[in-house]
């Protein structure tokens, strides 16, 4: 049985969200609904209680039975969150990053897979602004189904209709089996830079942002792993519902920390950058400016993903190979070398950035994946990362 919440926004086709509710408590689902004040206009509240049996909110000030607050306790409590119908204008007040009512406060408060079903008049749907509105929360994650081809409420034909039940059903469905394909499986995530001390104020470190290795934690706990993640110095929050979190800053720590882990977990997903080089003295308090150069000797950091694949025994080993020449070569190489099953190679260009272009090395093919957001990048890293496991 899955949890299911309902966003009901105020389309015409709100009095389809009857059947969806239907049918989903006819599969045994647990159902909770939210509906929009124009969706209240459409259809009664109590019409969708009697159906689903389940529970109805319309208020963002209602309290709950625990008294807790409700956009809180719904956005914990779902499995999936499904907006169906979704209209032009909800759509464009959640990616603008409005909350002002239930239904958009829980999107604002949530960290569960959402899939919304549009559905609104043809030229609506064909405004730049609503595909722009659209593509921004596909790239936070948000999946869409597409409205279907036919007679609108307003009598003319054209692209906007609510997608068939049934596709609404394997859709939602497909996505509840995703979140639970990594279930059961312990995952160890390394991300971000790691910092080398020179005096007490000045370091060595490189320009990685965390970004890549935080989406695929993000991305593995929706799926339902218990995700161990250990991040060198980021500017980025932590994801919820972390099963543990280690910060470090030096190659050194980062390798302690990974083994204090290693032999517990199922998979390993070395994504961090960890420097190659660190101080062979380091000083307390700061280096004096003079006039004369300053000679910087340095001496090689561990090998942190090549001792890992040595002590290799049920794990799976994922490694990451930054580029900028013989890419293809280079990462090759890396993934015979240090014993690893699957090697993600992309260009040094992508550190800082939101985007990503990368290529899948395993043992036995290679898959390249277009410039896309990271989190995209990160859910298709991990989906051909399952096969492996």
């Amino acid at each position: 049985m899955s949890k299911i919440l309902m966003i009901i926004t105020g389309g015409i086709s709100a009095y389809k969200a009857a059947d969806i509710a239907s049918s989903l408590r006819k599969n045994g689902d647990d159902i909770k609904i939210i509906m929009t004040a124009s969706a209240q206009k459409i259809i009664p509240p109590l019409t969708l209680e009697a159906i689903s049996s389940g529970t109805v909110y319309t208020d963002l000030w209602e309290r709950t039975p625990s008294n807790s607050i409700s956009h809180i306790e719904l956005s914990r409590w779902a499995d999936v969150i499904l907006v169906a119908p979704a209209t032009y204008n909800f759509v464009g007040k959640v990616a603008s990053g409005l909350a002002d009512d239930l239904a958009s406060t829980i999107l604002a408060a949530t960290n569960k897979p959402c899939l919304w079903a549009p559905a609104m008049n043809d030229q609506m749907y064909k405004q730049n602004i609503y595909h722009r509105n659209q593509s921004y929360l596909q790239s936070l994650g948000h999946r869409f189904i597409e409205p279907q081809e036919g007679k609108l409420a307003c009598g003319e034909e054209g692209k906007g209709r609510l997608a068939p039940l049934e596709e609404i059903l394997d859709s939602l469905y497909s996505l509840l089996s995703r979140c639970k394909d990594f279930k059961d499986k312990t995952l160890l995530v390394t991300a971000g830079p790691t910092v080398e001390k020179i005096d007490d104020i000045r370091f060595l470190s490189n320009r990685s942002s965390g970004k890549m290795g935080y989406a695929i934690a993000q991305n593995l706990i929706e799926r339902g792993a218990k995700v161990i993640l250990i991040s060198g110095p980021t500017n980025l929050p932590p994801p919820q519902n972390l099963h543990a979190f280690q910060n470090v800053q030096s190659a050194e720590e980062m390798k302690n920390a990974v083994f204090s882990f290693y032999d517990n977990v199922d998979v390993a997903i070395s994504v961090a950058a960890v420097a190659d080089y660190t101080p062979l003295i380091t000083k307390e308090g700061k280096i004096k400016k003079t006039d004369a150069h300053l000679t910087l000797e340095l001496t090689r950091t561990v090998d942190i993903l090549a001792q890992m694949g040595e002590a290799k025994k049920h794990q799976i080993l994922v490694g990451f190979a930054a580029e900028s020449h013989n890419g293809l070569e280079n990462a090759r190489q890396k993934l015979e070398k240090k014993n690893l099953d699957m090697i993600i190679l992309n260009h040094i260009s992508a550190m800082q950035k939101d985007d990503n272009e990368i290529s899948i090395l395993t043992r036995k093919a290679t898959f390249n994946l277009p410039l896309s957001p990271k989190k995209i990048i990160a859910e298709q890293i991990n989906n051909h990362l399952l096969p492996l496991i």
